[in-house]
């Protein structure tokens, strides 16, 4: 059986029959190990050094996967002006590191009946990051079921 055999280095060695390439990686103090099935590539490497940069580019990848790139606040309407600016200042923080974030106020029992008066406390937000010049509005404010949602993007500074 032929086999393409290709060094440690990545450079193409040639076709060599089997015993023939695993003899040149023996000598060499290697082992070969597979690369493609279907076209019979084979490459001089140690095997172990191999199989552990694929677990760590794998571990690596895993990790960035669980990276949250949507930041979400939850609040009710009958918040306190200082924990409002607690918030607020948290959703900078998020904006400044360049994250989206969700604002989400629910509405509670009889806090319903009084839809208005919550949409303007709600409204302060965004529009005071807006003001600031950290955010955009990515989607309007919204009424989803009891809950107002607006979702904010940080504003991307171009380099000129």
């Amino acid at each position: 059986m032929n086999v393409v055999l290709i060094d440690e280095n990545g450079d193409l060695l040639g076709n060599f029959g089997f015993e023939e390439a695993r003899l040149l990686a023996k000598q060499r103090g290697k082992s070969i190990v597979l690369l493609n099935g279907k076209t019979n590539t084979y490459k001089i490497a140690d095997a172990g050094k191999l199989k552990y940069e694929k677990k760590q580019k794998d571990k690596h990848q895993r990790a960035q996967k669980r990276l949250h790139k949507i930041k979400e606040i939850k609040m009710r309407p009958a918040i306190d002006q200082h924990d409002l600016e607690i918030k607020i200042n948290c959703i900078r923080d998020f904006l400044k590191r360049g994250l989206k974030t969700k604002i989400i106020m629910t509405l509670r029992g009889r806090q319903i009946t009084h839809k208005d008066l919550a949409f303007e406390k709600f409204n302060e937000i965004p529009n005071t990051l807006i003001a600031e010049g950290l955010a955009v509005l990515e989607s309007p404010p919204k009424l989803d079921g009891k809950d107002f949602v607006v979702l904010l993007a940080p504003v991307q500074n171009k380099k000129i």
